[in-house]
């Protein structure tokens, strides 16, 4: 036990494996692994050096992941980019800008890609239309205040409150009134 305490604060602190490696250079010792192993589990220090921190804990899931909602019917969109595109593969041709604007399920985690040319509020518009053309109305979008976004939100409250103020309403803007989409930045 001397020996190996000798070693062990001659060479650091080394861990169990180093510390019998160390020692079986020099000396063969039977059952040298039980006692560095205990040795070394009895010093302060290594106890001290070997403190796992703890892992924080997992916040609470939104409520749109735990309840059964169809896929889309609650999203979070943000874009992603820009990228290059090249209109041909000649040397000489032209290169423009694309973005991608991405749709999230909030439920499943599926994404939705669209293509978009710019990052303009009328590029966004566009964008949704086709989203929503082929995954149906969300009841909720999630977005970050990007200017695009707002934008966006403001003009779609203004083509709400048009339909409302409409004497031509019929029952289908109706309806849509009633599964409005509401926008949280």
């Amino acid at each position: 036990d001397i020996l190996v305490d000798h070693f062990h604060k001659i060479y650091m602190h080394p861990g169990p494996s180093l510390l019998q490696a160390l020692i079986q250079t020099r000396f063969w010792i039977p059952s040298l692994r039980r006692i560095v192993q205990k040795r070394t589990f009895l010093c302060l220090k290594c106890y001290k050096s070997k403190v796992k921190a703890n892992s924080p804990l997992m916040g609470d899931l939104p409520i749109s992941r735990l309840q059964g909602f169809r896929a889309f019917l609650q999203v979070g969109v943000d874009f992603a980019g820009p990228f290059s595109l090249r209109e041909s593969l000649r040397r000489k041709a032209t290169v423009s800008k694309a973005y991608m604007c991405l749709f999230v399920c909030m439920a499943t985690k599926a994404i939705h890609l669209e293509v978009v040319s710019s990052l303009a509020a009328q590029s966004f518009l566009a964008a949704f239309d086709r989203f929503t053309s082929r995954r149906g109305l969300p009841s909720d979008g999630f977005s970050d205040c990007g200017t695009n976004f707002v934008a966006a939100a403001r003009h779609l409250k203004e083509i709400w409150t048009w339909f409302k103020e409409s004497q031509t309403q019929c029952q289908v803007a109706d309806h849509l009134l009633k599964k409005g989409v509401q926008w949280h930045f």
